[in-house]
């Protein structure tokens, strides 16, 4: 029996609208229509109050007789459950984003690059991070000149607890959580294999409980810090990978040197400067109770174990780094003893081959019909002459 042939002009029958494929394959017009109903919200006077979390920043401390004594002071911000709502509206614009970045841009260089499937996935993965830490590591340094970071360290501890937040940096770590957040939306809306979910979930996760305790206990400007040392390790590692699934593997080479010098210095730094604005600079204004009223967390208990799990999760990436160079020397060490071995049944093999020729030469010429052929020249030279 024939099997009928498909028609070039027949097009792929579309799921159910309430499937779970229409979701997947349609989320980020999903999420648009949600944001924008959201932002409708806002316009009508009766849904005004519930829409509005969601958009604008809430929790301003800045009151109206502080704007009258200084009408250029810059708005500031606390922190609040309503902030919450604006998390979770911009984990929907970050999906989005993602979406938009995948499919008009990361898509069209693959298909270029011809990529297998698991290069794909990998090449896409990297891409969406550098374009994240692209945004951090601009972000952060612009922080840090805005809050004179650079010019005067000491800002990071003086003063504490920094419970009054301006604008850029309030909202600088909400886009920070709700960006950590919608990765876990994206392990199911971008089909991640599951062997692949432990790395990233531990990746993730340990992101998100980074800056969600430096958020909640006012500890956002060392937050600002360690984020641009640990956007430019991710930046030059991430740039390394692109340029190794696009063949430019002496481009690859260079930033995957760098990124070593660089990951183990950032790990060390990151370590040192934690251990000492926590343990040394904020130790004489230290208090033995957290003082929720004013967001005062600088007692012995809190910086011990904020120090404590820096240098845990710091140690373990350092001891992942280690063991990944060990384990690739130990191949590379394997790999070149294999070739020698190699060459040497080849050199082997050769010299028998050679002495078995030379063997059968020698016997050719002693043998019997050998010797009759010199006799016979030697009989037609004695008669020729």
């Amino acid at each position: 029996m024939a099997i009928p042939k498909k028609r070039p002009n027949e097009k792929k029958a579309s799921p159910p609208v309430l499937s779970q494929e229409f979701f997947i394959a349609n989320h980020a017009d999903v999420f648009s229509c949600v944001t924008i109903v959201i932002l409708l919200g806002m316009m009508i006077p009766m849904t005004n109050w519930i829409a509005v979390p969601f958009v604008a920043l809430t929790s301003n401390v800045t009151t109206q007789e502080e704007l009258q004594e200084d009408p250029g002071r810059v708005i500031e911000y606390s922190y609040g459950i309503k902030d919450a709502c604006a998390v979770v509206f911009y984990a929907m614009v970050c999906i989005i984003v993602h979406q938009i970045i995948q499919e008009y841009v990361i898509d069209k260089l693959t298909r270029r690059l011809h990529l297998s499937k698991l290069r794909t996935s990998r090449f896409a993965e990297s891409a969406q991070l550098v374009c994240f830490y692209i945004i951090t590591l601009v972000w952060s340094v612009d922080l840090a000149i805005f809050r004179n970071y650079l010019s005067n360290f000491k800002g990071l501890w003086e003063n504490y607890p920094h419970a009054r937040m301006a604008f850029p940096e309030k909202f600088f770590c909400i886009l920070q959580i709700a960006h950590w957040i919608h990765t876990y939306a994206e392990l199911y809306l971008q089909k991640v294999k599951k062997e692949d979910y432990l790395n990233r979930l531990t990746y993730q996760t340990a992101n998100l409980l980074v800056v969600l305790a430096a958020y909640l206990t006012n500890f956002h400007r060392l937050l600002v810090v360690l984020l641009l040392v640990e956007s430019v390790v991710q930046l030059v590692f991430h740039s390394a990978k692109l340029a190794h699934y696009m063949d430019k593997n002496r481009i690859a080479a260079y930033l995957f040197n760098a990124y070593n010098a660089v990951f183990v210095i950032a790990r060390f730094l990151t370590v040192g400067l934690t251990g000492y604005i926590l343990l040394v600079a904020l130790k004489p204004t230290q208090i033995s109770v957290v003082d929720r009223q004013t967001g005062n967390f600088n007692t012995p208990l809190v910086k011990i174990a904020a120090f404590a799990a820096i240098v845990v999760l710091n140690f373990f990436m350092l001891g992942r780094f280690l063991m990944f160079h060990l384990r690739r020397r130990r191949e590379r060490t394997e790999a070149a003893a294999q070739r020698r071995k190699q060459a040497a049944d080849r050199r082997g093999k050769s010299s028998t081959h050679r002495s078995e020729s030379s063997s059968d030469g020698e016997y050719a010429e002693n043998s019997p019909r050998a010797a009759n052929s010199a006799a016979g020249r030697t009989r037609k030279t004695v008669k020729a002459e």
